[in-house]
C-alpha cells in the first residue's frame, strides 16, 4: 500500500531536520503531528523524569497576516516565538537559502533553552546560557543587497 504524500514546508522540514541531527532527549519524531494544508508541525514532548517542567509543546505555524513562518516553543515558563524568514526584505532580495541557513542556529538556540528549562532556569532570569554568535551565511546569489531589480 502506497504512502500518502504529507507537505512540508521547506522551513518546517529543515527545523525537523535540525532537530532529528541534534536528537534532544525529549525529541521523539513519532510524535510529530504534521498541518497539511500549510506544511507546518506541532510537536508535544515530554521533558526528562528529573525535570522542573513535565511536558511542552514546539511547532512551526504561518502568519497569513505577516506572510511569515514562525518556531514557537510552550514548556511551563518558557514561551516565544521566532521568525524562520527574514521578512524585512522584499522578495527581490530574499534569498530562501540565508533563511535555510539560519535554521541551524535557531534550532540549537531553541534547544538550549528548552534544556535549561528542564533545570528551572529562564531566558530572564540571568542564569540562562548565552546564545552563541552565528556566523552570517554567505549569500546564495553573487547580488548585493542594495542593486535594484532590472526596469522594464
Amino acid at each position: 500500500m502506497a504512502s500518502k504524500f504529507v507537505y512540508v514546508h521547506p522551513l518546517s522540514d529543515a527545523v525537523l531536520s535540525e532537530l532529528k541531527r541534534l536528537s534532544p532527549p525529549w525529541f521523539d519524531a513519532k510524535n510529530v503531528i504534521m498541518h497539511e494544508k500549510e506544511g507546518t508541525f506541532g510537536l508535544p514532548f515530554r521533558a526528562p523524569v528529573n525535570s522542573v517542567e513535565s511536558s511542552g509543546l514546539l511547532q512551526t505555524v504561518y502568519d497569513k497576516e505577516s506572510r511569515n513562518h514562525f518556531l514557537v516553543v510552550h514548556f511551563g515558563g518558557l514561551a516565544g516565538r521566532v521568525s524562520l524568514m527574514d521578512g524585512s526584505k522584499s522578495a527581490w532580495q530574499a534569498n530562501v537559502g540565508d533563511d535555510l541557513a539560519r535554521i541551524t542556529g535557531v534550532v540549537g538556540d531553541l534547544v538550549q533553552r528548552v534544556d535549561d528549562a528542564t533545570k528551572g532556569i529562564l531566558p530572564n532570569d540571568g542564569q540562562a546560557a548565552k546564545p552563541l554568535p552565528r556566523p552570517r551565511p554567505e549569500p546564495a546569489f553573487p547580488f548585493p543587497d542594495n542593486v535594484r531589480p532590472p526596469e522594464g
